[in-house]
């Protein structure tokens, strides 16, 4: 084998090495980041059924548990899942379907025609 077809050799090793390492580090760290993620969101629904549970034998009904849900519901709160049934994303935000936004509009009344 000449000194070429070697370094050529032993820098595809070098190469396909350090891909499955970066590959396997990759799938191990996203795996123990998914696992731990489901094991806080299943602990923190056990606690707010614990909680709601306790707050009904503390009060013997269900009455006043909404505030008590609330002052729950607001540490969880994250912008990335937060969303409500009332919620509009930007796209459908505009008073009215048929109207552009309105620096689309301004575009157009400041560009100049086309040529014929």
């Amino acid at each position: 084998m000449s000194f070429r077809a070697r370094i050529f050799a032993l820098i595809l090793v070098v190469a396909v090495a350090a891909i499955g390492t970066t590959a396997y580090l990759s799938f191990r760290l996203t795996a123990r980041q998914i696992s731990d993620s489901q094991r806080q969101a299943t602990q923190h629904v056990a606690d707010i059924a614990d909680t709601v549970r306790s707050y009904a034998r503390r009060h013997g009904s269900w009455a006043g548990v909404a505030e008590k849900v609330r002052q729950l519901s607001r540490p969880t709160t994250s912008g990335s899942a937060s969303s409500t049934c009332t919620a509009r994303s930007p796209s459908t935000a505009t008073t009215s379907p048929a109207a552009p936004p309105a620096r689309w509009s301004a575009r157009r009344r400041s560009s100049t025609p086309a040529p014929r």
